[in-house]
């Protein structure tokens, strides 16, 4: 059975309930997990917060995936027998993209995935689970000018995921996203909130809320106009909280059974 995604807005609570945390490790049944700091700018202080999180809500192995080029990923191939998920943390997508989009190393953990290796990933590690990817954008909000993408994972053929979503103004630059990429659902995902894809399902989980921009029915986008502005129709938005899932294939809202 193909493993589930839990994918994660940034800025989760390591501290008090740690609701989104301990929902990962119940995932793969608090089996064993390994960290990939690739992201970060300091993968050993980042390794040691998660591993300590991930023990006090029962995780009892906890293995670091410190890869930091293509050559290193190699040698964490055979590292991923020895755990039940991997979970990808914040700093910067497009150095966790530049190392390992084609690598041997990639090719396992999709390999894994299928026989049920479940993938985690927070800001930067939420980001790259889609095809494609924001790298960044010139202004935010209603201000965008323009959006460098970037190649993702690919574990969400269809779907870009966007990251602090609320509390950093980024509805302006998914929104324009989706209108220029044909057939694509964006998901913006607030701080301390994630979404768990199982089955067809993103199930929403935590404190805030969860944006889907469902772009698949456009109608109608002008790029730019006179006054370099976008006009687009046709995307169906939804906001979410913990209690209601998305299905995407038929693109409804359903209410989570036991909430």
């Amino acid at each position: 059975m193909t493993g589930k995604l839990m994918i994660i807005g940034g800025h989760e609570d390591k501290k008090g309930a740690k609701e989104i945390l301990n929902a990962f490790a119940d995932l793969c049944d608090f089996g064993s997990i390994g960290i990939v700091t690739t992201a970060s700018g300091i993968p050993e202080q980042v390794y040691s917060d998660y591993q300590k999180v991930f023990h006090s809500v029962g995780v009892q192995k906890v293995l670091h995936f410190n890869i930091q080029s293509k050559d290193d990923s190699n040698h964490y191939i055979s590292k991923l027998n020895q755990v039940k998920a991997l979970f990808f943390t914040g700093g910067d997508q497009q150095q966790l993209a530049e190392i390992l989009s084609k690598s041997n190393f990639l090719k396992s953990i999709k390999n894994q995935r299928i026989d049920g290796l479940v993938i985690g990933g927070t800001s930067a590690g939420a980001s790259i689970m889609g095809r494609k990817m924001i790298i960044e954008a010139e202004g935010e909000n209603d201000q965008v000018n323009q959006i460098t993408m970037g190649n993702g994972f690919g574990f969400l053929d269809n779907l870009i995921i966007d990251q602090h979503f609320s509390q950093r103004g980024r509805f302006g630059r998914l929104i324009y996203e989706v209108g220029l990429t044909k057939g694509t659902i964006g998901v913006g995902i607030d701080e301390n909130t994630a979404i768990i894809c199982d089955q067809g399902h993103l199930h929403v989980v935590g404190s805030n809320i969860v944006t889907i921009m469902d772009g698949r029915e456009l109608d109608f986008i002008v790029e730019k106009d006179e006054q370099n502005e976008m006009t687009i129709s046709g995307i169906k938005l939804h906001l979410l909280s913990s209690a209601y899932k998305y299905c995407l294939k038929t693109g409804k809202v359903k209410e989570q059974a036991g909430v």
